[in-house]
């Protein structure tokens, strides 16, 4: 069984790196809903049924991550994409970029 931490961080890569290779019309709606939540300071627009939205920890952390390291989410996210293309993902596969993404998420933290 793979980590939580690994497999928040591949889920979190694969779908950065995903985001990433879309058509641009796709890509652009991907980002602005994401970019929505962590940059809108209006509270009508963050408001639902409990209350007003503020981003838990990882959601921060990884926040940051995208803008201090983004080349290194996304090699990591091709990593395991190519991996699982290939039909040999299996737990270590992408260590060495693992690693960096980890050393990353540390500074961040």
């Amino acid at each position: 069984m793979i980590p939580l931490c690994n497999a928040v961080a591949t889920r979190a890569a694969v779908n950065r790196a995903t985001a990433s290779s879309l058509p641009e019309s796709l890509s652009t709606k991907t980002s602005n809903t994401t970019h929505h939540f962590s940059t809108t300071s209006s509270s009508s627009d963050l408001e639902n049924n409990f209350g007003i939205w503020k981003p838990n920890q990882l959601t921060t952390i990884y926040q940051a991550m995208e803008l201090k390291c983004p080349n290194l989410l996304k090699e990591y996210a091709t990593c395991v994409i190519n991996k699982q293309n290939d039909g040999v993902l299996v737990q270590g596969a992408c260590e060495d970029k693992f690693k960096m993404v980890m050393d990353c998420f540390k500074s961040v933290r």
